[in-house]
């Protein structure tokens, strides 16, 4: 009989990166095609530049294209394939466009219509792909004998979800980017409930909050025994509780106020678009952006132009030249002189406009934009941006809130689902993980193919000697 075997090609040691290959006979599922958030070790750092005609050949060699077999083009075609993203985190999907045009890449349809808006503005995935197939919450995904469940974890912007990946002789369950206390966690609750009654062989769960700072933020120490529990860690914040933080530091102040977002976050945005109107406020985007969400949900945005070369008139790409002219522009000019009327997004890119706004008692507003977090080289260089500007800085992030599941609260997910085995994964520290019951907890080793097997009425995972033959 055959056996199913799965691969990891990504996602140990790393923030996300989770690329896994679930192989059945002539049958592939790619589940997530990105990589992981490694800042301090990118190539292409911001001065070095990508090739134009070798991109594929230096994408394979930087990692850049995960180290998938018979997926990039020129393909051999072995396998009948297809590619799962769960969600838009470039992490999950950034090398989606890189996969070749045989093989179609299942993506839901608000997050490929941000990606379509992404590429227009400079920002998407490479484009050689064009075979993307949406895919609707519940609608399950035929690929030979394996078949995919998605589940909606998250409707907001996007849209998140989980995947219960069945073939004909074990059940995988993939938890995505795993939140229990997001702006809907009775979503991720409920599947749990769900998944948990589907006799699960193996599950890939993200543990990315075992990593040193997120367990000295929520313990104080890296050297801790994590109880099973659903609450939230004493001191730390909800989703919803962590933005609560910037309704309350938002209306109190009366100098200049700048925010800089994850942009990809539309429900962010217009979270921050009601905080500044009941501020007396009003959220001004940088075109990027305002051109993102008018793709997005319709609307005309606000736009601010900074003084940068690339906005100058004779350089203003198409898609800039069309919002423009449906979108509300206000001039610098008058945040510099009216700064308690607006809040104004400023990305790390174009931090240097906080310098129109130096005597004008700032206040910064963090809000997981990019970079995120003193892992990332130039997240020193933004608070120096932030000093030079005279600018008060003001985050929760790696404070007191962490986006994904707190270490105690995704011990008691996975308890309650109980897979058979456990693969922890989109993490650096991924064995630190640990369950009580009958699971097993194991971290694979990349690139080796396992192969599915039962011993004493339970599924196992076995390395299978034809490694890297998948």
């Amino acid at each position: 009989m055959t056996s199913t075997r799965i691969t990891l090609h990504g996602g140990i040691g790393t923030v996300g990166g989770v690329v896994a290959e679930i192989v059945h006979g002539t049958d592939r599922v790619i589940c997530e095609i990105g990589t992981g958030y490694t800042p301090d070790l990118d190539v292409y750092d911001g001065v070095v530049e990508r090739r134009h005609a070798a991109w594929m050949k230096d994408a394979r060699l930087t990692g850049a294209a995960p180290a998938v077999p018979d997926l990039y083009p020129p393909r051999e075609g072995r396998h009948n394939t297809a590619v799962l993203v769960s969600h838009l985190h470039l992490d999950h999907m950034s090398a989606m466009g890189f996969v070749d045009n045989t093989v179609p890449v299942y993506i839901s349809e608000p997050a490929l219509r941000i990606e379509r808006a992404l590429q227009d503005i400079g920002q998407g995935v490479h484009p050689h792909h064009t075979a993307y197939r949406v895919f609707e919450p519940e609608e399950r995904i035929r690929v030979g004998a394996i078949e995919v469940l998605p589940i909606r974890t998250s409707t907001g912007a996007y849209q998140d979800f989980s995947f219960v990946i069945s073939a004909p002789d074990c059940t995988i369950h993939y938890t995505g980017d795993l939140s229990l206390h997001s702006s809907e966690p009775e979503l991720t609750w409920d599947e749990m409930k769900r998944v948990s009654a589907m006799d699960v062989d193996l599950q890939l769960i993200d543990v990315t909050s075992l990593m040193d700072d997120t367990l000295r933020m929520v313990y104080g120490t890296t050297e801790v025994e994590i109880a099973s529990s659903p609450e939230l860690p004493d001191g730390m914040l909800s989703s919803e509780q962590a933005f609560d933080a910037y309704r309350q530091v938002l209306p109190a102040h009366r100098g200049a106020a700048v925010v800089n977002f994850y942009e990809r976050e539309a429900d962010q945005i217009e979270q921050f678009d009601a905080l500044a109107r009941s501020c007396g406020r009003r959220l001004v985007l940088e075109p990027e952006t305002g051109y993102l969400m008018w793709r997005f949900t319709g609307r005309a945005p606000v736009v601010a132009v900074p003084d940068f070369a690339r906005y100058l008139d004779e350089n203003r790409p198409a898609w800039m030249r069309e919002l423009l002219d449906a979108a509300e522009v206000v001039d610098w000019a008058d945040i510099v002189a009216n700064p308690t009327a607006y809040l104004a997004q400023v990305s790390y890119r174009n931090s240097a406009q906080l310098f129109d706004l130096i005597d004008a008692d700032g206040l910064y507003v963090h809000a997981d934009g990019v970079p995120i977090g003193a892992f990332d080289p130039a997240f020193a260089n933004l608070r120096r941006i932030v000093d030079l500007a005279g600018f008060r800085y003001f985050a929760t992030f790696q404070q007191n809130f962490f986006g994904h599941g707190y270490p105690n609260q995704v011990r008691y997910y996975a308890e309650q689902i109980g897979a058979d085995v456990i693969w922890p994964v989109h993490s650096k520290n991924p064995e630190r993980f640990s369950v009580s019951g009958e699971s097993v907890v194991m971290v694979p080793e990349l690139g080796v193919p396992y192969r599915v097997t039962r011993e004493a009425g339970r599924t196992r995972l076995v390395a299978d000697e034809t490694k890297g033959q998948s």
